[in-house]
């Protein structure tokens, strides 16, 4: 009833957010091509991994976001339907919603460990930002892993914890990557001249 409610109340704005996280996953598979491009010199089997992941995260993404539309759908449908029935099948959207979100969680996370390896190895980005991208990939995969080996994950302590921790050394090392991708460039260095 509640998530119904929330629905009802703030549906320009859940739809302004699913035309925005539509657009990021496209923008995703972007990025995923231009890292490819970027860092193929480095490692290109794990530049095409980069890809393969992001190629298969990107459709579950959307899939999700299909299942939230579908919800939405289903406020349409009140009139016809009933609202036993309205409640019944919004709850099932959403949690086709999450099941499919959660799902892609572990490509979001496996697709930072050929991120991670190349930044470490390329030579022109600090390794720092690898080592962290590296350790925020668990993660992403303990978020698929916990609700599937414990129903009652969501309450856990051990699932408010991995929510607390999870993003800190991903977001400093993927942002801090893109900053310096932004304001450094992705020249290699060239090692200094030896004195004469």
């Amino acid at each position: 009833a509640t998530v119904l409610a929330n629905l009802q109340l703030h549906r320009a704005a859940f739809e302004v957010a699913l035309l925005s996280v539509a657009l990021g996953v496209v923008n995703h598979l972007v990025l995923a091509v231009l890292l490819y491009r970027l860092f193929t010199s480095s490692g290109e089997i794990a530049a095409m991994l980069i890809l393969v992941f992001t190629a298969i995260s990107a459709p579950l993404s959307l899939a999700a976001i299909a299942r939230q539309m579908d919800a939405l759908a289903l406020l349409d449908a009140l009139p016809t339907i009933g609202p036993e029935l309205l409640r019944s099948q919004v709850v099932l959207a959403m949690r086709g919603y999450s099941s499919l979100f959660l799902t892609s969680a572990i490509f979001w996370g496996l697709w930072l460990l050929p991120l991670g390896w190349l930044v470490l190895r390329c030579g022109f980005v600090p390794r720092v930002f690898g080592l962290l991208i590296i350790a925020g990939a668990p993660f992403y995969i303990a978020a698929f892993a916990g609700p599937i080996l414990d129903p009652n994950f969501q309450l856990s302590p051990l699932c408010r914890a991995i929510s607390l921790v999870s993003g800190i050394p991903d977001v400093i090392g993927e942002g801090g990557l893109a900053l310096w991708l932004l304001f450094v460039g992705a020249r290699r260095r060239t090692p200094a001249s030896p004195p004469r």
